[in-house]
């Protein structure tokens, strides 16, 4: 027999309005580590314009800024979240958690066709 498997995505809207998914989770933790909407957008293969298009929407959904970019200077440009571009990530994985881990105990129950 066949044996059942479960598979889900994980989009957090608000109003109704999708706000993150997976690519745009993943975007912010590249923003994190990069430091960079620039760096960050091509190590995941994606247009700055994409990028930064995708960031401008959160930001108009959220209401909130969640990038602070900087240009040239001594600091030769750059991006940090900010603390509500830290606290979308947090909820997403915790979001993400919760669902994997009852993903995990429908697939422990071992169900089958």
């Amino acid at each position: 027999m066949p044996r059942i498997s479960v598979r889900a995505k994980v989009w957090i809207s608000i109003d109704g309005e999708p706000l993150l998914g997976e690519g745009g989770y993943r975007l912010l933790k590249k923003i994190e580590e990069t430091n960079s909407l620039v760096k960050a957008a091509k190590e995941l293969g994606v247009s700055y314009s994409f990028a930064w298009r995708y960031m401008h929407r959160i930001e108009k959904l959220v209401g909130k800024r969640v990038v602070d970019t900087y240009r040239g200077g001594t600091r030769k440009g750059g991006a940090t979240l900010t603390e509500e571009g830290r606290l979308l990530i947090r909820v997403y994985e915790e979001v993400r958690d919760q669902v994997d881990a009852i993903i995990k105990k429908i697939e422990e129950a071992n169900l089958q066709l």
